[in-house]
Parts: structure tokens; sequence; C-alpha cells
């Protein structure tokens, strides 16, 4: 409680907030985890994050379920395709939604029991980085930003 979360990560707005501790509910393990970059209201890469045995897989695809060749965050997995998930257009039409008001958000997303469950609205993920092994995935990421 007494660090500054927002100073330490470059990311100020957090400076701001009042600390609080809370629980929130386990929804289980091995979750996957479905990451719309959302640029005014227009969903455009999500990736997917699972942590199976101790390691990540982290891959991008567009809003056409294609694998995209990024090769960005750490432990990306081109061989490792994960599936579309059945609530997919669902996801899509609530982070259209709930990103609206906002130049950039990255909205996650879990799918459990057939529903679609909100797991966060990030407005800096990964503290305004994406590491990519080609630059210009980097510049692609943030394109969208500049120009809108």
């Amino acid at each position: 409680m007494d660090i500054d979360y927002g100073e330490i990560n470059a990311e100020f707005h957090y400076s701001f907030i009042k600390k609080k501790i809370f629980a929130e509910e386990f929804i289980g393990n091995n979750l996957k985890n479905f990451k719309f970059l959302c640029y005014n209201g227009n969903p455009k890469y999500v990736y997917v994050s699972i942590k199976e045995n101790h390691t990540k897989y982290r891959n991008f695809y567009n809003m056409n379920w294609t694998f995209l060749d990024f090769h960005c965050l750490s432990h990306p997995h081109p061989t490792y395709i994960f599936r579309k998930p059945k609530l997919f257009e669902k996801m899509k039409e609530y982070a259209r939604k709930l990103s609206i008001d906002f130049k950039f958000v990255r909205i996650d997303f879990y799918e459990l029991d057939n529903e679609v469950k909100l797991g966060e609205m990030t407005f800096t993920p990964m503290n305004s980085f994406f590491y990519c092994i080609k630059k210009e995935n980097e510049i692609e990421l943030g394109r969208d930003i500049i120009t809108n």
C-alpha cells in the first residue's frame, strides 16, 4: 500500500487512484485470456494469453481470427495456435461498446460456462510498450493511436 505503482511503472494515472485491497471471485486455473486492443471503439487485434505447465503462450490475431506473426510480448508461440472461442463475436461486440469513448484501451475477456466474463480494461498495457522482434509490428500496433 506504500508503493506508488504508477510511478514505478510509468503509468502515472494509477498514482491518483485511491488504494484499496479487494478480493475477486476465483474463476479457475489455466484460463485463456482474450485481450482486445481497441482504438476509438474499434477492436482491431486480440491476443490470447494462457499459462500451462509454467509456460506462457501468447499469440496475436486479427478480428477475422487470422494468426498474426507479430512475435510481440514475452513468450510468443506461433506453433501454438489457439482455436477461436465460441463467443468471439459477442466478445467483439462488448469490446466495441466498452471502448467507444476511448482513443485506446485493452479489454480482457474470459469464456466460462458459455458466458463472456469481463476481466479488466487497461489503458497502458505492458507500460504502453509492446516489444516485438520486428519493428514494423510495433509501428502497426501504435499506428491507430497516432493517426486518429
